[in-house]
């Protein structure tokens, strides 16, 4: 059989982790797809371009100059900035290539019509890489949601304090936080459109009525607030309805002093669904007493690589998350932009670590009492962590 013919759009960043493993599945034997060739045009800056080149991998700073010279993978997974994704899906799809883009599929809600008219007219599919979608224990959740184990979703809560510092807003071409790139591209990358936009997804994703569906959300209301030097905020505490009726709760935030990794609350008629760091388990309780381990949705996080080496295989062009799945989670970003005012943090309540990390003094307890209330935001919590 032929091997899977891949590409490797973007190799730096987040693409690092996704070429760990990658590289540790073919040094495992792992042997139906190869590199054919990587995209960046920098690629001296990621701790894998010296095995790629000694692979004789050919590289392109473009991904038009790599269809230029004739190389036409089956499969490109692409790792870049936000405002390059667009582009970058219709250049692959024009040129018969299938795509695996990591989240989130596009800063601009306009795009989805334009990509989803591109993937139906190609005959080839656009992955999403949210990697949870892809894991055994949310695929699993999300057939008994949808067989009705747990009855009509009543309220939906996710909480994400991940602290990052200042070169974390400072990284790569200086799109960090930016509401427009440089290139004119809507991005709106923010906290809530990044690296927790995963959360957010998960929410949307497992009440889909479909495999590749998500519900959206409406009356996105939100306190957004900025620590750092940036136009977007990097604390979100959200609340929503979603179109079944249901409440939802998204908090997040990277200014906060302390960590806490994401955990969720889902409740139902029937039965309550949770995850946290201490379980590391997705757990389902039904109010008949009955008990369901879902498993770990962090295990295998490049296991939707390799789905899609699988679909390919196969010839098959239905994936557990594309555009369609995807799409809610573009559409909430654009709502929660559209309807809210970004604040600054309080000047009395900012503070600096040792290392130089901004943090919002009193926003912890603030983000911790919301996600256990889920009530609505007090003045006083206003006026302690902004202005």
């Amino acid at each position: 059989m032929n091997k899977i013919r891949s590409a490797i759009i973007g190799i730096g960043g987040y693409a690092s982790i996704s070429l760990d493993n990658i590289f540790a599945a073919m040094d495992d034997g792992r042997d139906d797809f190869e590199i054919v060739a990587f995209v960046d045009p920098y690629p001296e800056s990621s701790k894998h371009y010296e095995r790629l080149k000694n692979m004789n991998v050919p590289h392109f700073n473009d991904i038009t100059d790599m269809y230029d010279a004739n190389i036409c993978p089956d499969l490109c997974l692409v790792s870049t900035p936000i405002q390059f994704h667009k582009q970058q899906i219709l250049a692959c799809l024009e040129n018969g290539t299938s795509v695996l883009c990591e989240k989130p599929m596009t800063g601009n809600a306009e795009d989805i019509d334009i990509l989803a008219k591109a993937e139906k007219e190609s005959g080839k599919f656009v992955a999403i890489g949210y990697q949870w979608s892809y894991s055994d224990a949310i695929q699993a959740l999300k057939k008994d949601i949808m067989d009705g184990v747990y009855g009509k979703p009543v309220k939906m809560k996710t909480l994400v304090m991940w602290p990052r510092d200042k070169a974390y807003f400072r990284r790569s071409t200086g799109w960090a936080g930016k509401i427009y790139a440089s290139n004119g591209e809507k991005i709106l990358d923010s906290v809530a459109n990044n690296a927790t936009a995963h959360y957010i997804h998960n929410i949307l994703y497992v009440l889909g009525d479909g495999i590749d569906a998500s519900m959206k959300a409406t009356d996105v209301e939100a306190v957004l607030i900025r620590a750092n030097d940036i136009e977007t905020f990097d604390t979100c505490i959200a609340k929503f309805k979603l179109e079944c009726g249901a409440d939802g709760i998204y908090i997040v935030s990277h200014s906060t002093k302390n960590t806490v990794n994401p955990q969720f609350e889902y409740t139902f008629e029937k039965g309550i669904v949770t995850f946290n760091e201490e379980q590391g388990v997705i757990i389902g309780k039904t109010n008949d007493g009955k008990e369901i381990n879902y498993g770990d949705p962090f295990k295998s996080p490049t296991k939707k690589f390799f789905d899609c080496i699988d679909c390919i295989k196969n010839g098959k062009t239905e994936v557990l998350c594309g555009i369609n799945g995807a799409s809610a989670q573009v559409d909430f970003i654009a709502k929660l932009h559209a309807n809210n005012e970004i604040y600054n943090a309080s000047r009395h309540s900012l503070k600096e670590t040792e290392d130089g990390r901004l943090y919002i003094d009193h926003l912890d307890d603030v983000l911790l009492r919301h996600y256990e209330i889920g009530g609505r935001f007090l003045r006083e919590d206003f006026d302690l962590i902004a202005e």
